[in-house]
């Protein structure tokens, strides 16, 4: 059968490497990252490359629901495969249920190389609103978005070397007034994604000519 994979680029070490592991030889799509701060523009931007994979009989899309952005998806002549997680962080931790217990009772900050490197992160959300605010203002801001959160955790996914990135990540906890830890990923879940079986525990399987809407997403128990 053939397959593609649709995944967010911010994923791409990750995916990428688990492909390897497992010797996935479909072709790779990737979906522009910056979208995650808009559900409409995220879920436009999933249907446009939706719509151009009709040449293939059937497409794994590397995302969680992402909020609400992937309800509202219409799949075009190909069977859909969407892992049941809420979101790429619990993807690459492994479950929701491991992403709980790795935070400690925490309040979060997760990220890899991909978020430090393709997205919005507290680090450039600060120095956006700094240039266009100014210090005082940009401090008022990043402290209003993140109080309820107080560590940053990069996941050690093993796509990327984690000594590479976490001084940063201690000099910008450090800078925010948080803590900083390294927590381990696995591309277990990812690997499943691209072998199957996909069961229904951890995928949706969806048909052609669908519209996802949101009683087809629920999580696992």
């Amino acid at each position: 059968m053939k397959t593609a994979v649709f995944a967010c680029n911010t994923l791409h070490d990750e995916i990428t490497l688990a492909a390897q592991q497992v010797g996935f030889t479909g072709d790779m799509h990737w979906l522009a990252s910056n979208l995650h701060n808009s559900t409409e523009r995220l879920r436009e931007a999933l249907q446009c490359g939706l719509d151009s994979l009709n040449s293939y009989e059937r497409v794994l899309l590397g995302f969680g629901f992402c909020g609400s952005s992937v309800s509202g998806l219409t799949t075009g002549s190909y069977q859909l495969i969407l892992p049941r997680i809420d979101d790429c962080i619990s993807l690459m931790i492994g479950s929701i249920r491991r992403r709980a217990e790795l935070s400690e009772g925490h309040n979060s900050i997760f990220l890899t190389k991909g978020w430090l490197t393709n997205e919005s992160n507290i680090m450039s959300e600060y120095l956006h609103s700094l240039n266009k605010y100014g210090e005082e203002a940009a401090r008022s801001v990043i402290e209003m978005m993140y109080a309820h959160h107080d560590r940053l955790t990069l996941i050690d996914t093993g796509a990327y070397t984690v000594e590479e990135f976490l001084p940063d990540v201690i000099k910008m906890a450090a800078f925010f007034d948080k803590s900083a830890n390294v927590v381990p990923g696995t591309l277990e879940y990812l690997e499943k994604l691209l072998t199957g079986p996909w069961t229904p525990d951890l995928f949706i399987t969806i048909s052609p000519q669908t519209l996802i809407d949101s009683s087809m997403l629920r999580l696992p128990d």
